[in-house]
């Protein structure tokens, strides 16, 4: 049995682009991914979790693939919180977070126009702030909705019962 369900909207989010490593993308509509060599572009999500009460039983990183589908989809890593999303000090190539987990999921193939669930209850234990990075295993590249286009990321965490 499931219990109690919140579901958190990212403060921030941004992606970064190794061809444009002084670049910020923090106001774009989208997050673009891709491990292509030379070119990788990853991608930030940063929540504020709060109003937890009782013991967490699951934690699912929702983001939704609106164009660019991939045949091996990104892993997700948990990175450090210090990092701007956009405007004076934005989050670049040159500047993003430090990653602070291996990998905590991994997908295969990803459609268009569908979301994506990440497990993550292994990090998220109680009120925090937490960023994920969702960093490209291909280089066929894809693109998820940020917090500015017209599908959010979510964060929903459901209590135990």
């Amino acid at each position: 049995a499931s219990g109690t369900t919140i579901t958190y909207t990212p403060e921030a989010d941004s992606r970064v682009s190794q061809s444009f490593p002084d670049t910020n993308y923090g106001a774009q509509s989208n997050l673009l991914i891709s491990g292509a060599n030379g070119s990788a572009q990853t991608a930030y999500i940063r929540f504020t979790v709060s109003g937890i009460s009782g013991s967490v039983q699951s934690v699912k990183l929702r983001v939704f693939c609106t164009t660019n589908g991939t045949v091996d989809g990104p892993g997700v890593y948990l990175a450090e919180n210090a990092w701007i999303e956009k405007g004076t000090g934005g989050v670049t190539w040159n500047t993003q977070p430090a990653l602070l987990s291996g990998v905590l999921d991994n997908t295969g193939a990803i459609g268009t126009n569908i979301w994506v669930e990440y497990d993550v209850t292994a990090l998220v234990t109680g009120d925090g702030t937490y960023t994920f990075n969702l960093l490209g295993d291909g280089d066929d590249g894809l693109t998820f909705s940020s917090r500015e286009g017209t599908a959010s990321p979510q964060l929903v965490v459901t209590l135990e019962p």
